[in-house]
Order: structure tokens, then C-alpha cells, then sequence
């Protein structure tokens, strides 16, 4: 900047002190010294003490020791002032020349030149280092890139092989182990259990279960544990130590755990449609074993296992049984998410005699099929699941 001054070389056999100690000062601290007038006016000056005083326009500001003969000129390029160069001396009868001037001016001219293509090699070196750096934070976004573009194929991969696990000509606790294995690709998955609402809504089934410590029991009443909390808000809970000791503050779990105390744990909603059905979940009882929120995102694609096909197949399968077994009249009767299945079941299925659907959410998604058999539907006036849109779109389809 214009208004500072640095002292890039300073030698004094008097005064071994640098000015600034080599970093900028306001032009203003060296203000009517001789130095600050010649930058001030580009004008070389030259002689003792008491000619320089009448070489210049204001009062003289002696700074350190007195010299017996000053010399300083300034540096110019294209008639820009760089800076200023001097040189002086403390012993008498070696005063300067007018040659010493003309030197002094050309190896100033000089020096700025050097200066300047310095500071351009400077310049240069930190715009490469700076490009170096873009380069590699790019590199770096690249490589990251490619990891991510990697996760999503195995991700993808995961997703196909499970949505042909939901056709697969298996059981259904064939299939559970096959999705578990799958799971078991994209993150830790030792200890996992699958847990689905009853009929009623009223207790947790667990169809599938693998622990390492303490797997849960088949079926238990429905509670205000960390499966619940799931169930209640339809969205996923990542939770370590301190994030369940402040829900158990808050009032939203019960005191004391269900099950083994994990130090981590990952539960993801199972949803059709809008209808929470149930959930799957992973823990951890090491330290060295943390989910992130990524594997929180890998454990979602399970929902896409629950197809309805899948779950109608579940359906005819067991119509298939009691058929065997010289029933001849079937029916079904299906609360909440399995209200939906009822009235699917007596859209797609043959061999059913009657459907009863109570409190499905989803049938208003598929309206407008036509039942094969006597069906009856039960909602609630006070439903905030099922809105009375969803009632009048089922009304106006049939």
C-alpha cells in the first residue's frame, strides 16, 4: 500500500536496530525524516546535515545516530516510485558524489527490477501452490465422489436383491434371514430384529430376531420403549447412550431399558403407504461399533422388502392352508395396515367369502379396484390418520 513502508535490508554499523523489525509501518512513524522525503517527492538527496536541511521543504526529523554525509535516492519504474535506497557514512572526509548519485540511481533501478520480477516469482509460486491445493481439494471431492458412487451401486444392488426376495418362491422365515444377509452387506448387522404391530395394535411381534446378547421374546405387549417411540413418530432413531438417558429424561421412553442395554442403536419404521406397520433395528454392544447417519440411510431400502404382493402372497398362502384343511367359506379381517391388506385381498384373491377393513389408511390408494366379495369397511370420525378426503374418495369409487 501507498501509505506503508517496509525495510526489506537494513545495515547499520551504529544503529544494528531494523525499523519495524522487517514487517510494514505507516509511512507517518519515519514522517520528515530524510528517507520520508525522498519518497514524498521522488527526489534524490545528498550531503551533511546541514546541507540536507535545505534540501528540504519542512522540518527534518533526525532518527538514530548522525551521520557525517547522507546519500539516498529513490527507486523508479516508468516514473512510479517503488521505494527508496540509501547509504551513509559516520566517518568524516568521505562525503559523496554527484557519480555516486548517478550509480546509487542506477543500481536502485536495478534493485527494483529485481524486486519486482521477485515478487512476480512470488506471486507465481503462490498461485501454483494455491492452484495445487484447488487441485488437490478437488481430487479429494473426486475421490469422495467415487466412494459415494460406490456405495450407491452396492446400495442399489442391496435394494434389487431384496425386491427379489419380495417375489422369491421362499418362506417367510427364509426370507427374513435372506434380508438380515443383506443388511448385513451394508453395515454392521449382528444383532438385528425385525419387530411388526399385531392385528389389534396392540403388541409387538417379533418374526425375526438374531442377538448376540439378549434376543427379544416372540411377542410382547406394547410399551414406551425405544421401539414404540419409533412406531409413535414414524421416522428413525439413531441413539447412543446419552441421546436414550434424555429421552428416558424427557418423559418419551419408559425408565429402564427392554432388552439388552446397547450402546447404539438404529431403528427405521416399516411403512405402506402412510401406515407405520412395524420396524427394523441394529445395535451395538461395543464402543468400537457406531452407526452414523449413513448407515441410518442403508437400513431404509427394508421397507422396499415389504411389498404388497409379497404380503398378499403371505395371505393366499394361508388361504391355501385352511382350504386344505376343508374350509370352504374364508374370510379376513385385518386392523390398521392389515385393514388395507383386507381390502386388497378382496380385490386381487379369489376363494374369499368376505373382507372386514378396519382403519386402513391405504385403501384410499387403491379405490378403484373392484372387490370380488361382500366387503365392509370401518373408519373413526376422529381418525387423523384417515381423513374424511381419504373416506369420501373410497364413497364416490364405490
Amino acid at each position: 500500500a501507498n501509505d506503508t513502508i517496509r525495510f526489506l535490508y537494513f545495515v547499520d554499523v551504529e544503529e544494528p536496530a531494523v525499523p519495524g523489525d522487517g514487517q510494514d509501518l505507516p509511512l507517518s512513524a519515519i514522517e520528515h525524516t530524510l528517507t520520508w522525503y525522498v519518497i514524498r517527492d521522488g527526489k534524490a538527496r545528498m550531503g551533511n546535515t546541514r546541507e540536507l536541511r535545505s534540501q528540504v521543504s519542512g522540518p527534518m526529523n533526525l532518527q538514530g545516530p548522525e551521520s557525517y554525509d547522507w546519500l539516498g535516492v529513490p527507486m523508479l519504474r516508468d516514473g512510479q516510485l517503488g521505494g527508496a535506497l540509501v547509504v551513509h557514512n559516520y566517518q568524516q572526509g568521505l562525503g559523496f558524489t554527484n557519480e555516486d548519485l548517478a550509480l546509487l540511481e542506477f543500481v536502485g533501478s536495478h534493485i527494483l527490477t529485481a524486486l519486482e520480477r521477485k515478487q512476480s516469482k512470488a506471486d507465481l509460486e503462490q498461485r501454483v501452490q494455491l492452484r495445487t491445493l484447488e487441485l488437490a481439494e478437488a481430487n479429494r471431492g473426486l475421490q469422495l465422489e467415487i466412494v459415494e458412487r460406490q456405495r450407491a451401486e452396492h446400495l442399489q444392488a442391496a435394494l434389487f436383491r431384496i425386491a427379489e426376495l419380495a417375489t422369491a418362491d421362499i418362506d417367510q422365515a427364509e426370507f427374513y434371514r435372506r434380508v438380515h444377509a443383506v443388511v448385513g452387506e451394508l453395515l454392521n448387522a449382528e444383532n438385528f430384529f425385525i419387530a411388526l404391530l399385531s392385528d389389534d395394535c396392540q403388541r409387538l411381534t417379533f418374526p425375526y430376531s438374531v442377538d448376540a446378547v439378549l434376543a427379544p421374546p416372540a411377542e410382547r405387549p406394547l410399551g414406551r420403549g425405544l421401539s414404540e417411540y419409533v412406531l409413535r413418530r414414524g421416522t428413525a432413531l439413531r441413539a447412543h447412550n446419552a441421546d436414550i438417558e434424555e429421552l428416558d429424561r424427557l418423559g418419551e421412553i419408559a425408565p429402564g431399558r427392554m432388552g439388552s442395554p446397547a450402546m447404539c442403536w438404529l431403528g427405521v419404521p416399516l411403512t405402506v403407504g402412510d401406515e407405520v406397520i412395524g420396524l427394523v433395528t441394529v445395535q451395538s454392544y461395543s464402543t468400537s461399533v457406531v452407526y452414523t447417519p449413513a448407515d441410518q440411510e442403508r437400513v431404509k431400502p427394508i421397507r422396499a422388502a415389504l411389498k404388497w404382493d409379497q404380503v398378499l402372497a403371505d395371505v393366499a398362502a394361508s388361504r391355501d392352508a385352511l382350504k386344505k384343511m376343508g374350509i370352504q367359506k374364508i374370510g379376513i379381517v385385518g386392523y390398521c395396515f392389515r385393514g388395507s391388506v383386507s381390502w386388497l385381498t378382496a380385490c386381487r384373491l379369489d376363494g374369499f367369502a368376505a373382507a372386514t377393513c378396519y382403519y386402513g389408511g391405504n385403501i384410499a390408494d387403491f379405490a378403484n379396484e373392484k372387490p370380488k366379495c361382500p366387503v365392509i369397511i370401518h373408519v373413526g370420525d376422529q381418525d387423523k390418520s384417515i381423513t374424511a378426503e381419504k373416506v369420501e374418495i373410497v364413497k364416490k369409487a364405490h
